[in-house]
This record gives structure tokens, sequence and C-alpha cells, in this order.
């Protein structure tokens, strides 16, 4: 499921195709404790008390993480100039994300926030992307979207992918195994 957060302020005055200064930010977001959304910073941690939503009856999942990537951007032209500025969030929903009481033990939450993990790794992608892009004033808005979606896309992938491999957690050699590589991962873009 996809939310998107996206803010496009725009002020142009120019009508020609200037390429623009592009300015990538990690939002500094200072959500209070009773706020419903986590965001990824450095190596942001999950806990049981993080899953808030009533467990879905019926589903064959131990537990669901609600997670993923937004952006805001604002442009700014003056004498033919332009700064485009994107601020980049990954983030949590606690009110959408929930896991059952029997399932409620270290390796299942692992699983979990490997998911988180994951979103993080695909805010990445995203970032990566812009850094190489080509903004001008007439196509950023409809080049940010395609961005975002591609990258969403290679997140959703890597998402599925993981769980596919791993049967949600169930085949515990290939929970290792993915535990390893998103681990490893994590690590080099710290680096």
């Amino acid at each position: 499921m996809r939310f998107i957060s996206v803010l496009i302020f725009s002020i142009i005055t120019s009508s020609g195709f200037s390429q623009l200064k592009v300015s990538i930010n990690w939002q500094p977001v200072n959500a209070s404790l009773k706020s419903d959304t986590i965001y990824y910073i450095g190596n942001t941690t999950l806990s049981w008390n993080d899953f808030q939503k009533k467990e879905e009856e019926g589903s064959n999942s131990a537990a669901l993480t609600t997670s993923g990537f937004g952006f805001g951007a604002g442009l700014h032209t003056q004498n033919e100039k332009g700064t485009l500025t994107i601020n980049v969030f990954c983030y949590f929903l606690k009110s959408r994300s929930w896991y059952k009481e029997k399932y409620r033990n270290e390796y299942v939450l692992n699983h979990e926030q490997h998911h988180f993990d994951i979103a993080y790794l695909g805010t990445n992608y995203f970032v990566k992307k812009l850094k190489t892009a080509k903004f001008t004033t007439k196509n950023y808005s409809a080049l940010l979207q395609s961005i975002y979606e591609e990258a969403y896309t290679y997140m959703d992938d890597l998402q599925d992918q993981y769980d596919g491999e791993t049967r949600n957690g169930r085949l515990k050699d290939k929970q290792a195994s993915w535990n390893k590589k998103i681990d490893d991962q994590l690590v080099s873009l710290t680096n």
C-alpha cells in the first residue's frame, strides 16, 4: 500500500528550460511520543509497543509492518536561476501495523524490523536516483513523480522478494540470509 506524502510548492518566474540547482535533505522530523508515525533516523529500532492496530482476524501473517517513504519539494526561481529543494523521509505507521499475541517474540519482531529497514533502503535508492536526475523548471514535477514511483516499485519488489524467499519469516535459514543481506546494506550506507 502506498502512502504518498507529496507537497510540491512552486514559484516559477522563468519560462525557459533552465537547469536547477538541487538540494536533497533528510527531513528533520520532531515527532512526539504520541505521534502515529515513527521516522527512520539512523538505526531506528521498533518495539512491539509500536504495533498498535488491532490484529487482523483470519490473516495467515504473524504481524504486519506498514512503512514507506515520501518527500516534499519546493522550487524557487529568480532571475532565470532555480533551486529545487527536496526533503525526504522514511516512516512507520503505528496505527496500521499489528501483530498476533501468540507470535510476540524477538524472531518475528526482527522480521518486521527488516521490513522497516527495507523501506529505508528504498528511500536511499530514491535519493540516489534524485542525485543523478537532470531537473529543469519544465520537467521537475513529472520527473520527481517518475523517480518516486520507480523507487517505490523497487522497495515494494524488495519487500515481496523478502517475504517470498523467507516465506514471511517461516524459513529460518532464508531469514538468516536476508538478515545478513539487509544488515550489510545498512552498514554500507553508513560508511
